[in-house]
């Protein structure tokens, strides 16, 4: 997966924290990695596809909405 594209980039901040406050919605695909350190978020965000990073922006998109 390309390290430098927009959507890896976001996912890394997001996975770093919730810009919605410390808890994450129990819907939230990132909140499995809360007690991980941010290399090991950012090496599980490394393993997945393109599609699972288009539903965490999604996610991402409609709950800022919400909140």
């Amino acid at each position: 997966m390309d390290k430098c594209s927009l959507p890896i980039i976001i996912v890394c901040g997001l996975a770093y924290e919730c810009p919605k406050g410390k808890i994450r919605d129990k819907e939230c695909p990132l909140r499995e990695l809360e007690f991980l350190s941010f290399s090991e978020k950012v090496h599980w965000i490394d393993q997945i596809d393109y599609e699972q990073i288009n539903e965490i922006l999604e996610h991402h998109k409609i709950c800022s909405r919400q909140k």
